[in-house]
C-alpha cells in the first residue's frame, strides 16, 4: 500500500503479504510522522490487485526511526558484482540512513568500509521496526535468499524487537530448546535464516545484539538481553556455524572508552532534547561496524583476509 500523512507528497511503501486464509489476521507495522492533534492518514492500493482487508488501525508513540519515504530506485547501470556478498538482516540499529537522518546511521552502513571492495560487497538489508519474526513474516529473509549466491554470506542481528511482548507482529520470545523450537520462537525463526543461507550454499553468521547505555550498571557496562544472546550462541554451536557476540564485544569496548565517551556514541549525546540511548551516531556506528569487521578478520573465513 502507497501511505501518505495529511498533505505530503511524499509516501511510504509498506508491504501487506498474504496471511494464508481470510480468516488469519496479522499485525503490520510502519513508524509515520504524526503531528499533535487530527491527522490524516490515506492508504492507497500501490498494486493492481488492490490493497488487504484492514480490520483496523492502531497508533502509539515510539522513539523509533521514522521509516524512509519511498524513492523509485534508479535504473541499473552497473555490471553485476562478481565479488563476494554479505548481506545483513537486522533492526534499527543496523540500518543504513540516508543522509536526512543525520547523525543517526546504523552499524551496517559502515561495514563494507573495513573491507576490500574488489573483492567483497555488503547488502545491507537490515529495517528498523524489525525482529526475527516480522522479518521474516515481511518476506525481507526470502528477498534476501533470492538474490544469495554460494559462498555468499549472510549476517543476522536481532533480539530488542523480538522481546516486545507487547508487540504481536515483533515478538519472538526465546523458548530456550535449539534442539526443537517451539513454533513462533527466536529459535525457531533463526533456523530459518541459518537453513535458508545454508541451503543457497552460503555462511550464515549469527551476531549477538547490540548494547544501549542502559547496560550500565555500578559504574561498568553489563551484557544485555542476555536470554537472547544465549539463545543466538547456542543456535550457532548447533549448527557449528560463525557467531560473533557483538553484546560482549561493546561491552568491553564501553568499559575501555568509559561512559562519556560512549555517550556520544548514541543519539542522545548529539541531538538536543534527544532521550535516546538506543540508536547511534555516525561516530558509534562506525565504532560498532569496525568490532564487527575486526571480529570476522579473526574466524578464518575466506572473507577473513579480506578485512583490511
Amino acid at each position: 500500500m502507497k501511505i501518505q500523512v495529511n498533505d505530503n507528497t511524499d509516501y511510504w511503501l509498506q508491504d501487506f503479504l498474504t496471511t494464508g486464509a481470510w480468516t488469519t489476521w496479522q499485525e503490520r507495522a510502519i513508524v509515520l510522522p504524526l503531528t499533535a492533534g487530527a491527522n490524516i492518514i490515506r492508504l492507497t492500493s500501490a498494486t493492481a490487485d488492490g490493497g488487504p482487508n484492514i480490520d483496523y488501525l492502531r497508533t502509539e508513540w515510539t522513539d523509533e526511526p521514522i521509516a524512509e519515504i519511498y524513492i523509485a530506485p534508479e535504473p541499473e547501470t552497473q555490471p553485476v558484482s562478481t565479488t563476494q556478498t554479505i548481506y545483513i538482516a537486522g533492526d534499527s540499529t543496523v540500518q543504513s540512513y540516508r543522509a536526512s537522518y543525520a547523525p543517526q546511521q546504523g552499524w551496517g552502513y559502515y561495514l563494507g568500509d573495513y573491507f576490500n571492495a574488489d573483492a567483497v560487497t555488503v547488502s545491507n538489508q537490515a529495517i528498523a521496526g524489525r525482529s526475527s519474526k516480522s522479518f521474516y513474516d515481511n518476506g525481507r529473509l526470502q528477498t534476501i535468499l533470492d538474490s544469495m549466491q554460494k559462498d555468499d554470506y549472510l549476517l543476522v542481528q536481532f533480539a530488542i524487537n523480538d522481546a516486545a511482548y507487547s508487540n504481536e507482529e515483533r515478538y519472538a520470545p526465546v523458548c530456550g530448546n535449539v534442539d526443537n523450537p517451539t513454533e513462533g520462537s527466536y529459535e525457531w525463526y533463526m533456523e530459518k535464516y541459518i537453513e535458508g543461507a545454508l541451503e543457497k550454499g552460503g555462511t550464515p553468521i549469527l551476531v549477538t545484539t547490540v548494547i544501549g547505555l542502559k547496560a550500565y550498571s555500578n559504574g561498568q557496562f553489563v551484557n544485555s538481553y542476555t536470554d537472547y544472546c544465549n539463545a543466538c550462541k547456542s543456535m550457532a554451536s548447533k549448527y557449528n556455524i560463525p557467531c560473533i557476540d557483538l553484546n560482549t564485544l561493546m561491552v568491553n569496548h564501553y568499559n575501555a572508552i568509559g561512559y562519556d565517551t560512549a555517550y556520544t556514541y548514541h543519539l542522545i549525546g548529539a541531538v538536543e532534547g534527544s532521550t535516546d540511548t538506543t540508536h547511534f551516531t555516525e561516530t558509534g556506528a562506525n565504532a560498532v561496524a569496525g568490532l564487527v569487521a575486526n571480529a570476522i578478520k579473526g574466524l578464518n573465513l575466506d572473507i577473513s583476509a579480506q578485512v583490511k
